[in-house]
C-alpha cells in the first residue's frame, strides 16, 4: 500500500488531498489494529475452552499440576521433575550442582 501511494503521492498533492487521505488510512489502521486484537482475543478463549471442553481429565500429569500426597505420589512427582531435568544432566551446570550435593553428603 505505501509503494502505491508512493506512485500517487505527486498527483494528490496538486488537488490537496493527501492530509484527508493519509486521515482515513490512519483511522482505518487503528481500527484494523482493534479487530485483529478481538479475533486474536477471540481464538485463544476458543482454544482454551476447546481444549477444556474435550481433554481427558485426570490422565494428564504434569510437573505443574501434580500435588503429591502420599509416598507413591511422591516417587511419581520424583518421576516428573527427573523429566523436567534430564535435558539438562550433562551440562556444566548440573555437574557442578552434583559435585556440591555430594560434597554435601561426605560432610
Amino acid at each position: 500500500m505505501r509503494f502505491h501511494l508512493c506512485l500517487q503521492r505527486n498527483n494528490l498533492k496538486s488537488n490537496g488531498m493527501i492530509n484527508i487521505l493519509m486521515t482515513l488510512i490512519s483511522r482505518n489502521h487503528g481500527r484494523m489494529k482493534m479487530n485483529l486484537l478481538r479475533l486474536r482475543l477471540v481464538e485463544e478463549a476458543d482454544y482454551k475452552s476447546t481444549i477444556e471442553l474435550f481433554s481427558k481429565k485426570g490422565d494428564n500429569k504434569t510437573f505443574d499440576n501434580f500435588i503429591p500426597k502420599f509416598e507413591s505420589d511422591f516417587v511419581e512427582y520424583v518421576e516428573l521433575i527427573s523429566h523436567k531435568l534430564r535435558p539438562y544432566e550433562n551440562g556444566k551446570i548440573a555437574l557442578g550442582r552434583r559435585r556440591v550435593l555430594r560434597r554435601g553428603q561426605e560432610d
